[in-house]
């Protein structure tokens, strides 16, 4: 079933076997950190609105700042290695899509950036300047590269490739930067200015030609700011395994001395076969390319050491700042604070890459399929039947007489359908096909009147000529659309599964009547849970799009979040320009 143009589709990463299972693990944290995240902003929001009201500006002032460091949160992912050792083949993976440029074409002094956004696109931001231009993710070599772009000479700063993958969507911000020791010289200058911006790096070597000296100095680079770091060894298919560990040993012997056994950990792995087997579904192949075993170690380190340390101090803060005397209400507030900060803390116990944190929501949808976020379909059916009906009503209306009496008959429409009518109809349409509904009014108000006073019965007879719902005629035309929309979507999905990745959103008032229609078959269920999952994904839009928003970080909302408070009212009760259901 098709829905709208404003349909975005997300590909979650998340399939089954091994590779489900720790899918699904690592979406759940991620949610869980979130979560938290967004708790704390309620918090900050709700105690801000304290200090307004005792108005204590400097408390407000500080309530913001903290705001706004919630709103920034964002983990910088950055990978780096001399040039050909296949960073973007590994970004490509981890994000389980083709759609970063790789080949043997040195890129130029440009760092590429990846986030998140339900459409695909590139965001090019140019050096020494706040303009930006979208282009297509099809040209992004044309920017990128030393053939394109040879020696940056487009002055382009940082392409950001925006793509529909989970993980960027909860916070990931992928960097891969220009390669080391690369030819043209700018490449290896542009990534140490990077250096600042990192959160933890990925340094990329391969069994080609493991760890060069230009890879140990950037190493050491990274750890006097006390960053966290990742060595991958990367093209594990194309040495022997008995080459393998000579590789790691030597790579081991280089490291040990300058940053100790323990501090750097070492991930040998396939980029490409990985790669290969999420796009094609293999999770024996997958686990066998050592990618997951990467994975598991990046997202422990960003939920129980890089995140976890971030929201302990944040609640922290938040905590000083409820001690401020004078102001009612702060104390509530700070024993709700130490319910969000035990969930932080977790009960001590558990370890292996398990949450240290409770859901913030209680709310269980496991989403192992596209998610479609759009308006309800039989809502878009039914706006485009009443477009259609009033696009030829209101020729005939100003030009055929029969269809003016009958229509005065009927009190004309009922409010949102003369509504409707007026956006289509021209000042010289609707002047000249309703004034006998205003005469036929007028005649029925003096009906009413009898030797100067009210009639008895004057209510109900005020009640019988008022423009209504059952006598609009426009309602009828789209109650039928309304109607023959779901039996005919239901007909068609009787049979669906559970992981049926095509049905489409549905309002609430429209979902409860198909799962009326559907009773007994298969379809129930599925829809039921498609509906839960959309409804959960778009509050998550609407807690991150008022947090960015609250913590003035606009430049950080997708569009995806931009639209999420519209699409939100629109999944309870229906578009603004139909009637569901009832006509009521």
């Amino acid at each position: 079933m098709s829905t709208d143009s404003e349909t975005s589709e997300v590909q979650m990463n998340v399939s089954s076997d091994p590779a489900r299972e720790m899918g699904r693990a690592t979406q759940a944290q991620l949610e869980a950190y979130e979560g938290l995240k967004f708790e704390l902003a309620g918090l900050i929001r709700e105690a801000s609105g304290l200090a307004w009201r005792a108005k204590n500006e400097s408390l407000q002032r500080n309530f913001q700042s903290l705001l706004q460091r919630l709103a920034e949160d964002r983990f910088y992912l950055t990978l780096a290695g001399q040039f050909s050792r296949g960073k973007s083949t590994l970004m490509n993976a981890m994000l389980g899509m083709d759609r970063l440029p790789t080949g043997v074409v040195p890129v130029t002094s440009v760092i590429t950036a990846v986030s998140y956004n339900p459409y695909e696109r590139v965001k090019v931001h140019f050096a020494n300047s706040n303009l930006t231009q979208d282009v297509p993710l099809s040209e992004l070599p044309e920017w990128v590269t030393e053939k394109g772009n040879p020696g940056n000479e487009r002055k382009i700063d940082m392409a950001e490739v925006q793509l529909p993958a989970e993980l960027l969507r909860r916070g990931a911000f992928f960097v891969d930067t220009p390669g080391l020791g690369s030819a043209v010289i700018e490449n290896t200058k542009t990534t140490h200015r990077f250096l600042p911006q990192i959160d933890a790096l990925v340094l990329v070597t391969s069994f080609e030609f493991p760890l060069s000296q230009e890879e140990i100095l950037f190493l050491s680079s990274v750890r006097d700011l006390r960053r966290k770091i990742f060595i991958v060894v990367n093209k594990k298919d194309l040495s022997l395994v008995g080459q393998r560990e000579q590789v790691l040993e030597f790579i081991r012997l280089r490291v040990l001395p300058e940053f100790g056994s323990d501090e750097i950990p070492v991930f040998p792995l396939s980029a490409s076969e990985g790669l290969a087997a999420r796009l094609n579904g293999d999770f024996d192949r997958l686990e066998q390319s050592g990618l997951p075993r990467f994975e598991r170690a990046l997202v422990e380190y960003l939920l129980t050491e890089r995140s976890h340390d971030f929201l302990a101090a944040m609640c922290e803060r938040i905590e000083a700042l409820f001690k401020t005397p004078d102001v009612a209400g702060l104390g509530e507030l700070e024993k709700r604070l130490e319910q969000v900060r035990v969930r932080i803390r977790g009960d001590g116990k558990k370890d292996d890459g398990e949450r240290r944190w409770t859901r913030a929501s209680s709310i269980e949808t496991e989403i192992l399929r596209p998610v479609k976020i759009s308006s309800c379909f039989v809502c878009a059916r039914m706006a485009d039947a009443t477009f259609k009906f009033m696009s030829q009503f209101q020729y005939d209306l100003s030009h055929n007489r029969d269809q003016q009496v009958f229509h005065a008959s009927r009190s004309g429409f009922c409010t949102l359908h003369t509504r409707e009518y007026a956006k289509l109809a021209s000042p010289q349409g609707i002047a000249s096909g309703y004034p006998r509904t205003l005469l036929f009014a007028a005649e029925h108000l003096l009906s009413l009147v009898r030797g100067g006073t009210l009639s008895d019965n004057w209510e109900e007879q005020f009640e019988q000529f008022l423009p209504n719902v059952r006598k609009c005629r426009a309602c009828q035309a789209v109650a039928e659309v309304e109607s023959e929309t779901m039996d005919g979507f239901v007909r068609e999905n009787r049979g669906a599964r559970a992981d049926d990745s095509d049905l489409p959103c549905v309002c609430l008032r429209h979902l409860a009547a198909i799962v009326q229609r559907a009773a007994g078959t298969e379809l129930a269920a599925p829809m039921l849970s498609q509906s839960a999952a959309v409804l959960k994904r778009t509050a998550e839009n609407m807690e991150r799009f008022a947090l960015r928003h609250g913590g003035h970080h606009m430049e950080l909302v997708t569009d995806e979040e931009l639209a999420s408070s519209e699409k939100g009212l629109n999944l309870l009760v229906g578009q603004p320009n139909v009637r569901p259901l009832g006509r009521s």
